[in-house]
């Protein structure tokens, strides 16, 4: 059993192997890392990481941060594994991470970030209340560059 340590939380790591799976989280806080393609993930209230398309390298603090950061890499290239997951964050302060392919993403209450920072692919995302945070490179229409949302970013 692997476990994680990340702002404070310890996490026991759970793997949703291969491709069509469903993931239930608890109600408590869940670390999931799932390298596959069309799942269904779900985790309940608590504080949150999940990777999706993404391989985990290691936590170390990043200055930029303030603090610990998250490090990943891509999938490799011969990898067929392509995203197209959606992911229910559940309440909770909670952190997204995705790599290649399509998602939609809803954040859920809490103070949340969402990264996708190597992300290719289309991506939708929503967030409840509190201040949620998404970091990468994102196009927005213009038709939609004037409204008001609780997701802000680095764009």
């Amino acid at each position: 059993m692997t476990t994680r340590v990340y702002r404070g939380v310890t996490y026991t790591v759970e793997t949703l192997t291969g491709n069509d799976q469903t993931f239930q989280g608890t109600q408590g806080n869940d670390w999931l890392e799932a390298p596959g393609s069309n799942n269904l993930i779900s985790t309940g209230k608590g504080n949150d990481v999940i990777l999706a398309g993404l391989e985990f390298v290691e936590i170390k603090n990043y200055t930029p941060y303030g603090g610990p950061a998250i490090f990943y890499n891509s999938l490799p290239p011969a990898s067929t594994t392509v995203g197209n997951n959606i992911i229910d964050a559940g309440s909770g302060d909670d952190y997204v991470a995705v790599g290649k392919g399509n998602y939609i993403v809803d954040l859920g209450k809490g103070n949340n970030i969402f990264d996708g920072g190597i992300a290719t692919g289309n991506i939708q995302i929503s967030a409840g209340n509190g201040r949620s945070e998404a970091h990468g490179f994102f196009w927005v229409p213009d038709s939609l560059a004037h409204e008001s949302s609780p997701l802000l970013g680095t764009f």
